[in-house]
């Protein structure tokens, strides 16, 4: 039979270089003939890609959202053995310019939780050590805490200072596996976006 290579032939002229005459020269051209304006289905991979980045976005929202969950039931945990202090987190929403206000600072790192953190773990998820997202959230969370657990020091010395580190360090802990669990799940379960129904489309 007819081979079938998913081109569609198109002839065209052609003038050579090193002769004056023209000639017909046979060239496949994927997806129609020479000359067709492929503007379609440059504005279609845009919208697909568009529809991937939007699909991405709300799995990491979801995600963090439920690692922020798993995050704030341990360091509540470690508020009524008394080893963590929430006094440090109102210092971000006086760095706002929203005064030492321990609620809006809890939301601002709560926004930082569902969006920030969720797009780095993602961007660099492939370079951390692990053997699934699980435990390259292990791995990343531990990184977060290094440097966390110094911003919310709140002076804790002795037995206190030890709880204070276990809590937070297990409070970034949950948060990390949590995210790497859920980016999983709902990776594997959310259907890819309809991209005629996105309204940038």
């Amino acid at each position: 039979g007819e081979l079938n290579t998913g081109y569609e032939p198109s002839v065209y002229l052609a003038r050579s270089v090193s002769r004056p005459e023209w000639f017909l020269s046979i060239a496949p051209v994927r997806g129609g003939m020479a000359g067709e304006d492929h503007g379609s289905v440059t504005e279609e991979n845009t919208a697909e890609d568009g529809a991937s980045l939007l699909r991405e976005g709300v799995i990491g929202v979801a995600a963090g959202s439920a690692g922020m969950a798993a995050m704030t039931g341990v360091l509540f945990g470690g508020v009524a053995v008394g080893a963590f202090d929430f006094a440090p987190i109102a210092g971000l929403a006086a760095i706002v310019g929203l005064g030492e206000n321990r609620s809006i600072g809890y939301a601002l790192l709560s926004v930082a939780g569902v969006t920030i953190w969720p797009l780095l773990f993602v961007a660099i998820g492939d370079r951390v050590p692990g053997r699934s997202p699980p435990l390259r959230g292990l791995s990343f969370g531990t990184v977060m805490w290094s440097g966390l657990v110094l911003a919310f020091y709140a002076g804790q010395s002795g037995s206190t200072l030890v709880f204070y580190a276990a809590f937070t360090l297990l409070a970034h802990w949950a948060y990390a596996f949590v995210l790497g669990a859920a980016s999983e799940v709902f990776a594997e379960r959310m259907p890819d976006f309809d991209i005629e129904n996105l309204p940038f489309v």
